[in-house]
């Protein structure tokens, strides 16, 4: 796999930063948050997918999705408050709204807030599944026709992040 990004792996914030990672699932976000954190020492990831990770297996419940999220939110904003360097948010966060909530609270801590959208092909995507949490086809095809492509307030800086099979 190849990441074109601008040095991912050189992020050395002289302001405090929030970074909302927004895809479908599979499209590389956590493997993209995997390259980025190599080389840092203060940051913290937060991810509803984390909820769902017992002993090690990860264990989907869609029925628990709403308290995953809780959760994820009330760490970011504990990170935010305590004033960590960098966080990043590890979600699909397809529409905006998804966002508004960790936005508003980089906002009232005083960080720089950055959208990385990942773009991969869906076949990729889709083979990927085999080797993963298994996300339904259908789902798969149901997240990409609701990711939405808004315009991001101005003083967001959005980068977009192709990420290709080899």
């Amino acid at each position: 796999m190849s990441i074109s990004f601008t040095d991912p792996e050189n992020i050395r914030p002289s302001k405090k930063q929030l970074y909302i990672c927004r895809g479908v699932s599979g499209s590389g976000k956590s493997t993209l948050i995997e390259k980025i954190t190599k080389n840092l020492k203060d940051f913290i990831v937060c991810s509803a997918d984390h909820y769902f990770i017992k002993n090690g297996e990860y264990i989907f419940n869609v029925t628990q999705l709403g308290e995953a999220h809780r959760l994820c939110q009330l760490k970011a904003a504990k990170a935010m408050k305590e004033n960590v360097p960098i966080v990043i948010i590890d979600n699909t966060n397809l529409k905006y709204w998804e966002m508004k909530f960790y936005i508003r609270t980089a906002k009232q801590f005083g960080y720089n807030v950055n959208v990385l959208q990942i773009h991969t092909d869906i076949s990729l995507i889709l083979e990927r599944q085999t080797l993963g949490k298994n996300v339904p086809r259908e789902t798969i095809l149901n997240m990409f026709n609701k990711l939405e492509n808004s315009s991001l307030p101005e003083d967001i800086t959005q980068n977009t992040i192709h990420i290709k099979g080899e």
